[in-house]
């Protein structure tokens, strides 16, 4: 991966109910290293489905009907393809859109992070001791 290559790019994206009914389509953008995006739009435009289906965590009912995501130039949602299950929480997360009911609003937002990374990385640890 090089300086140029997105983070993140998400290419042609649609997602469909298992009906066929199309709930997303063609989503396309991507992330540089270092950047900030934010999806905006109405209420019901796909925003979540969006983002969900980025961390390969679209819900029951609905499945991914076309385009791609890839995470570090590594292809990680298409159709057919399963998500590579390591990449969650290690290499790319997501904060919902409630923040108060997954976050701490007594704790700065940085250490809830760190503790994250560091519960990650010892159950890393943990596993190869096994």
């Amino acid at each position: 991966m090089t300086e140029q290559t997105p983070l993140l790019t998400v290419n042609s994206l649609c997602i469909s109910t298992l009906e066929g009914k199309p709930l997303v389509k063609d989503a396309s953008f991507s992330v540089a290293r270092r950047e900030i995006v934010a999806l905006v739009g109405e209420s019901g435009s796909g925003k979540t489905l969006t983002s969900l289906a980025v961390m390969g965590l679209l819900p029951a009912g609905v499945r991914q009907t076309g385009g791609d995501v890839a995470f570090n130039g590594q292809v990680v949602s298409a159709v057919g393809k399963a998500y590579p299950r390591e990449l969650r929480g290690q290499q790319i997360a997501t904060i919902f859109q409630e923040p108060m009911s997954s976050m701490n609003p007594v704790l700065k937002v940085g250490e809830q992070i760190a503790e994250v990374l560091v519960r990650h990385q010892k159950t890393q640890l943990e596993a190869g001791a096994s």
